[in-house]
């Protein structure tokens, strides 16, 4: 049985460090981002989720894209992380580090209770 995706206020308020997390090193196209994030456990991320927070990011100067010809299919545009992005991504990594020592913490006190 698969697991259930992560709770949606989660996913709606991560789901622009997840994108950042999900490109990394590697040019990627929308499409390749959500099947990535799918397989961690996030379940189908929509273009109506994905594309806006895309576009936000490029925006905010953490992304850049282009358009590339992969073969006899249409153009796929690919998204890739700024300097300024991978920056952003080292901070967030910082930040997740002490949240999630912090939640852990939390919730090991409430199982005590």
């Amino acid at each position: 049985m698969a697991e259930e995706p992560w709770p949606a206020e989660w996913q709606r308020g991560l789901l622009p460090t997840a994108v950042l997390g999900a490109i990394g090193g590697e040019p990627m196209y929308g499409y390749r981002i959500s099947q990535r994030l799918e397989r961690l456990g996030w379940g189908t991320i929509t273009g109506g989720a994905l594309y806006p927070v895309l576009r936000s990011l490029e925006d905010a100067g953490l992304l850049t894209s282009r358009w590339e010809a992969d073969g006899p299919g249409p153009a796929r545009r690919y998204y890739d992380l700024t300097e300024r992005g991978r920056q952003a991504v080292d901070r967030r990594r910082a930040s997740w580090s002490r949240f999630s020592t912090s939640m852990t913490t939390l919730f090991g006190e409430e199982a005590r209770r």
